[in-house]
């Protein structure tokens, strides 16, 4: 369980169709899943986070001193990891069904609300 976080940065009166258009692709992301060039781009994603969070001393404090704040373990993120690589498509399709159901949604718009025509 987790986050599913979607955003966009746009103009205020452009906030309607961008939530249109983000509601739109967490649909179609739900119903038709990932392909395979997305699933190795996510993964490489995730390697590349991961390097880049330990990459210097300073990056690694900071992170290892949050992951002692919440009470988990130095070897935490290697094993995220390594859990997150063995994702297959059929897998992630599976969570996204569960996980992206409308009825499960929270939407937050900030911004004017005459913007959104409301």
């Amino acid at each position: 369980r987790g986050v599913f976080l979607a955003r966009a940065e746009v103009e205020a009166d452009k906030s309607l169709p961008a939530l249109r258009e983000i509601v739109r692709e967490v649909a179609l992301m739900r119903d038709a899943g990932l392909t395979k060039a997305e699933l190795t781009k996510v993964l490489a994603q995730d390697r590349a986070e991961l390097v880049r969070t330990y990459e210097t001393v300073t990056g690694t404090s900071a992170r290892l001193a949050g992951l002692a704040s919440l009470g988990l373990d130095p070897t935490f993120d290697g094993g995220a990891s390594a859990k997150r690589q063995a994702a297959t498509l059929t897998l992630l399709e599976a969570a996204a069904k569960r996980a992206l159901a409308p009825a499960g949604q929270t939407r937050v718009v900030v911004g004017p609300l005459k913007a959104l025509g409301l």
